[in-house]
């Protein structure tokens, strides 16, 4: 038998010899100490024997899997880059509506209104010249002559939610967005685009905030 054979047996022997002998068991440093130190030192001897195997799951394969992760964090970061100067581009103004095919000119270009919901608001002066100003340029880029004086501009009231146009209309100014949400509904298909604003005031700042409707089936049928 080799020596290291006659190792193993001992080290295996006096491991059961400390485990089970009573005189060691009814020492003052009690059992689960001599235990922890048996299996210390065990594991020391193992570690010591395979420490290739030891290297590699607890340095080298935790290592690696940091550095997988770091790359995928790098990559994803790559990929979602902002694009914090993108380049200009011209933007498509709006066009004429076009109402139903017995009657073209059976349309609205845009409604619009600085009142949520069912709310009464007083019509707003600056969101009149917001409108103009975009009535003005979108004339120049699409050669359109749509009216840009807001006092020359429609102003419904809630009497006219079931009034049926006889003839294209640019700008309507409505009550709140609830008419325009009803008129469309009682009249598909006959307003382009609707203009909410939603005006909030805090101290001497005051945000104008809009959602623009689409009625996307005019254009894409």
């Amino acid at each position: 038998m080799s020596e290291k054979e006659k190792k193993s047996i001992n080290d295996l022997e006096s491991f059961e010899i400390k485990l089970w002998d009573k005189d060691l068991m009814s020492s003052s440093r009690g059992l689960w100490a001599i235990q922890l130190e048996t299996m210390l030192k065990k594991n020391y001897t193992l570690q010591m024997r395979f420490w290739k195997t030891a290297l590699v799951l607890s340095v080298i394969t935790p290592f690696l899997a940091m550095v997988l992760l770091e790359f995928i964090i790098h990559l994803n970061d790559s990929l979602g880059k902002k694009v914090l100067h993108p380049e200009k581009y011209l933007l498509n103004g709006i066009d004429n509506c076009y109402g139903p095919v017995s009657d073209k000119n059976l349309c609205i270009n845009l409604m619009f209104t600085n009142c949520i919901d069912k709310n009464n608001c007083t019509r707003d002066p600056t969101v009149d010249e917001i409108i103009s100003n975009f009535v003005e340029n979108n004339n120049k880029r699409m050669n359109l002559d749509w009216e840009t004086n807001p006092n020359k501009w429609d102003n419904w009231e809630d009497d006219k939610l079931n009034y049926d146009i006889k003839e294209r209309h640019d700008i309507i100014h409505v009550p709140n967005s609830d008419f325009i949400y009803n008129y469309v509904l009682n009249h598909q298909n006959k307003t382009n685009f609707g203009l909410v604003f939603d005006i909030k005031k805090d101290n001497d700042i005051t945000n104008y905030r809009y959602q623009v409707w689409f009625n996307s089936t005019a254009n894409y049928n």
